[in-house]
């Protein structure tokens, strides 16, 4: 009979945490959001609250950006649910706009917008719109997290599954076949 790998190395090779990172789409439809159809110069999507936790870093626009939005702990007291967006104070590093993101549960995120690339002012419409897709998008990347979060767990349950399946099968093969090999020649 063919023999199985010792059960520990099914676990160490199973149990490797995945390098993957959060959903490759986010950023790239963010950017969409923020270039195509805001026209905004800088943006960043920063999670706050429950979905901090599962919806990975702030993403950046452009990509890259060096200049990190404000403190979010400073604005989460100041948004009201009929608020679609304040502005930011003066020397700011460019920020014009800090659109709250609700969830069911409060403040998911804050989405904060630089100047309009032609110069213009942002409409209540294009204010409608990022407000929508930023939620969206804080949505989209809790949901991809929490997916891979839960593959991982099944992948680890599974090994450790083998993992016990295989002890009892050595156990019954090692001391307990023997002994009753033992006992039927005497």
């Amino acid at each position: 009979p063919l023999r199985q790998p010792r059960a520990g190395a099914k676990v160490a090779a199973m149990t490797k945490p995945a390098d993957n990172p959060a959903d490759p789409t986010a950023p790239r439809l963010f950017e969409t959001l923020c270039r195509d159809i805001l026209g905004v110069q800088q943006a960043g999507l920063v999670p706050v609250g429950s979905l901090a936790a599962v919806a990975g870093p702030p993403l950046m626009y452009p990509p890259g950006n060096e200049a990190g939005p404000p403190p979010v702990s400073a604005w989460s007291t100041r948004f009201q649910p009929s608020a679609h967006c304040l502005p930011v104070e003066q020397n700011s590093g460019g920020w014009m706009w800090a659109v709250p993101l609700w969830s069911p549960q409060g403040l998911a995120g804050v989405l904060f917008l630089g100047e309009k690339s032609s110069g213009g002012v942002l409409s209540e419409e294009e204010v409608e719109l990022a407000q929508t897709g930023g939620e969206r998008l804080l949505d989209m990347q809790a949901g991809s997290e929490m997916a891979r979060l839960s593959m991982d767990l099944l992948r680890r349950r599974l090994a450790q599954q083998r993992v016990l399946e295989g002890q009892g099968r050595r156990v019954l093969h090692d001391e307990i076949l023997p002994e009753l090999h033992t006992a039927i020649l005497y």
